[in-house]
């Protein structure tokens, strides 16, 4: 499957920058977290969302972060070339 391949980049990139973060599964999918939730990896649709648990809390200058939510605002990567891509 095509989502597998970014999910395993993101995994990777993720533990690369935050060598401290916790993985665990709810809701069957992957959180991360060091004191609290930072993020997510979820699959829906044709691509994959890293979801930002606070990302309301970001700035959103180059358009990437999407979601109306309270709190959580995430990127759509549709290909393994979204991870290294720059708006």
């Amino acid at each position: 499957m095509h989502f597998q391949s970014i999910f395993k980049a993101l995994r990777q990139l993720i533990f690369q920058e935050l060598p401290y973060v916790e993985e665990f599964m709810q809701y069957n999918i992957p959180f991360y977290a060091y004191y609290g939730r930072l993020c997510y990896l979820n699959h829906r649709q044709g691509l994959v969302e890293l979801g930002l648990c606070q990302g309301v809390f970001l700035s959103n200058g180059q358009a990437l972060l999407v979601g109306e939510g309270k709190q959580v605002r995430h990127i759509q990567l549709r290909s393994l070339a979204d991870i290294n891509s720059e708006k």
